[in-house]
Parts: structure tokens; sequence; C-alpha cells
């Protein structure tokens, strides 16, 4: 591995739970003017859609990389796209590709981790 990419994924984590956090923003922010409430809700709704239509090859990449930091950088921010109307989840339904490899291994967790299982009616 050479220093350039050691450098963009030691970066990536970051600016990926940015752009989530940004996305989310309305959620617990000071109040704006109704007019720039809307505006700036219409901006966001771009970016996140511009990521979907861009960018979905780049979260794949992460989601696969091993790097379970970057994995869970790009969860945050598809979470935090669907978090932001019906129409953006209705997008990410559409477009994501649900059957990617890595998705059974992100869900199994980090290796030697416990994971904790609700307890069944019958035990």
């Amino acid at each position: 591995m050479n220093a350039q990419t050691s450098e963009h994924q030691r970066q990536c984590a970051p600016l990926l739970a940015l752009l989530a956090k940004l996305l989310q923003c309305f959620a617990d922010s000071a109040p704006l003017p109704a007019a720039d409430a809307r505006m700036c809700q219409l901006q966001l709704d771009g970016l996140a859609r511009s990521i979907l239509q861009r960018r979905l090859k780049a979260l794949y990449s992460h989601l696969s990389s091993g790097v379970r930091a970057r994995a869970n950088g790009a969860l945050a921010l598809l979470a935090a796209v669907v978090g932001r109307s019906r129409a953006l989840c209705a997008e990410v339904l559409a477009a994501f590709d649900f059957s990617l490899a890595s998705l059974p291994k992100l869900a199994a967790g980090p290796k030697g981790s416990q994971v904790w299982l609700a307890p069944t009616a019958a035990g």
C-alpha cells in the first residue's frame, strides 16, 4: 500500500461522518427563517441526490473495503440520505445494490465480538 492510498483511507471515514452529520443538520440546529431553512433543505436534498447519482460506486468501495471505519462512515452517510425524505429513501431503495457481497460481513460485526440476540418467546 502506498502512502497516498494510506492517507486516502485515513481521511475517508471522518469525511463520510461529516457528510452524514451535515445531511442531518436540521434535526437539532437553531431555527432559521422559513425561507432560509427551506433553501438549505433543498440544497442538502440536492447534495444527497448527487451523492446517490454520482458517488454510489465510491460508497460500495467503502462498504467493501474491509476497513470498519470506512464501512461505518458509508453506512452512516446512507442512513442520513434515507433519513432526509421519503423521496430520497425511495431513490436509495431503487438504486442501492442490496446483493453486495460485503453486506452480510458487515452485519456479522467485527471479528471476536459477540452479537447480542434477543431472547425468543420459547426461551
